[in-house]
C-alpha cells in the first residue's frame, strides 16, 4: 500500500528555524529530513521507520505516531488509512505540551489543508532541494486555500472600519 505524505507550512518552518538552532537542533532537522525522504519512499511500515519510533508510543492521541529524532527532540504525525500528516517537530517538551493541548480531541486533518510531499530529489551534496521558488509556491498553494474559505461577508466584517464609508 503506497503511502501519502502531507505536511503545513507552519510544519516546514518549524523544521527550518530547528535546523538553524544549535547543534543538535541542526541534527535533529537532518534527522527529520531522512525519515521524511524514508517515508516518502518506503512508508511507515518499513523496519527502519518502526525502529525510529519513540519507545512508547502515544496515548493522547489515537493514531498518532512519534519519531524519536535524537538529542531530546521528536517529530509528531498522524497516521489515517494510506495517509501520513506531519504535524508538529520539536524538541521533547515543547512536543509533549502539544500533545497535551490535543489529548482527547479528534483531530481533523484533510488532505486540502496540507501539502502533498513527493518523494524528494537530493542535490549532489546529499541534502534535499530546497529553493526559494519551491517555497514560494508553497505559500501561495496555502494562501489560495486559505483566500477560499473567506467569503466577502466575512471580510466585510473584519475590515468593517475601512469598508464602511
Amino acid at each position: 500500500m503506497e503511502l501519502s505524505l502531507y505536511r503545513t507550512p507552519l510544519f516546514e518552518k518549524q523544521l527550518k528555524a530547528l535546523g538553524k538552532t544549535d547543534r543538535k537542533g541542526a541534527q535533529a532537522a537532518e534527522r527529520a529530513a531522512e525519515i521524511i525522504r524514508q517515508l516518502a519512499v518506503d512508508g511507515w511500515q518499513c523496519v527502519a521507520m518502526m525502529n525510529k519510533r519513540t519507545k512508547r508510543g502515544e496515548l493522547r492521541v489515537r493514531k498518532c505516531l512519534k519519531y524519536d529524532l535524537g538529542s531530546g527532540y521528536r517529530l509528531i504525525s498522524l497516521k489515517r488509512d494510506s495517509e501520513l500528516f506531519l504535524l508538529y517537530v520539536g524538541t521533547h517538551d515543547e512536543c509533549d505540551r502539544w500533545l497535551n493541548k490535543k489529548r482527547g480531541s479528534k483531530l481533523q486533518v484533510e488532505p486540502e489543508g496540507f501539502i502533498f510531499v513527493a518523494e524528494n530529489v537530493e542535490t549532489p551534496s546529499g541534502q534535499v532541494a530546497d529553493t526559494l521558488e519551491e517555497e514560494a509556491v508553497a505559500q501561495d498553494e496555502y494562501e489560495e486555500q486559505l483566500f477560499a474559505k473567506l467569503s466577502d461577508p466575512v471580510l466585510r466584517q473584519v475590515f468593517r472600519g475601512i469598508c464602511e464609508r
